[in-house]
């Protein structure tokens, strides 16, 4: 018979692959539950991690904290704190736990081994920050804070003013009774149904921005930008790009006072702006109605449509 002889990077390869598709031996799975009454405030501070936080009707504070791994508690110090109001949990690795080669190339390190799931009253103030992994949050009334060094954030059904904060993943915002201020440095940005402000940026992709109640501050240096403002909004604000087209909708029964130019392309429009000069086919400026706020429009890399609702 004849032998078939595999190169050792092949051979390394195949032995990585049929280690992934084995399944995971150990598990670790914590179960805590703190006192915490509506009106209180949720923290979480991890090194790293996925987490997901869901407002409920009941009070208390539910946390699941669970691992791919059996030895959670061998590489990182976790600590739960509770004080009147306030309940607080933090998770470190200790020190001198270096990730294993394989934990970083699969991914069951720095982020993905470990899932924090956290139920906590619906009036709760909530504030997240982790080293690594994606965060989700849903069903909350309070001032929201959420930062990931490396993940997608999404939050929904938030009554309250909202930060979101990734350095490299995409953001998703949708039904948000309250200012949000939301950025990442490599995604994309969707908000839909802001009640209040927006203010948008990214370093790496495309925003699209639909159902906005307040003024919006949209920017990217990197990709097109989509916005729609809700019937009656007239509060304005300023869209802009480095590297794409503009679209924006607009109330034709809006106050605003409208500028738009670009450096890439041209600016077209079907609004009935009452006063209106455009000095070229790259450059608008318009009154819709009796004026008011300001709406700057700007791109270096596309051709802006403004557009009737």
């Amino acid at each position: 018979m004849k032998r078939i002889r595999l190169s050792v990077p092949l051979l390394v390869l195949a032995v990585l692959l049929s280690l992934s598709a084995a399944p995971i031996l150990g598990q670790t799975r914590i179960e805590e539950t703190r006192k915490l009454d509506p009106g209180g405030r949720f923290v979480l501070d991890s090194d790293a991690g996925s987490v997901t936080v869901t407002g409920g009707p009941e009070a208390g504070a539910r946390i699941v904290i669970a691992s791919k791994h059996d030895d959670l508690k061998a590489t990182m110090d976790i600590a739960i704190e509770e004080s009147p109001g306030l309940v607080t949990l933090t998770a470190r690795r200790k020190k001198g736990e270096a990730s294993s080669f394989l934990g970083w190339l699969f991914g069951e390190d720095g982020g993905q081994s470990v899932r924090f799931e956290i139920t906590v009253p619906t009036k709760t103030a909530v504030e997240v920050k982790t080293g690594g992994g994606q965060i989700a949050v849903s069903a909350l009334e309070g001032e929201t804070r959420l930062e990931t060094a490396g993940g997608s954030i999404e939050a929904a059904s938030v009554k309250g003013n909202l930060t979101a904060s990734t350095s490299g993943g995409h953001v998703k915002v949708r039904k948000i009774d309250g200012r949000a201020k939301v950025q990442t440095s490599g995604g994309s940005i969707q908000a839909d149904g802001v009640g209040g402000d927006l203010e948008a940026a990214t370093s790496g992709g495309s925003i699209r921005v639909t159902g906005a109640a307040g003024a919006v501050r949209a920017r990217t240096a990197g990709g097109s930008v989509e916005v729609s403002f809700l019937p009656g909004n007239s509060h304005g604000g300023e869209i802009s790009s480095m590297g794409g087209g503009i679209l924006v909708a607009l109330d034709p029964a809006a106050n605003l006072v409208v500028e738009a130019s670009t450096m890439g392309g041209s600016v077209a429009t079907d609004l009935p702006f009452v006063k209106s000069s455009q000095e070229s086919r790259s450059k608008l400026v318009g009154t819709l109605g009796a004026g008011g706020q300001a709406l700057n429009v700007s791109t270096m890399g596309g051709s802006i449509r403004l557009e009737k609702l």
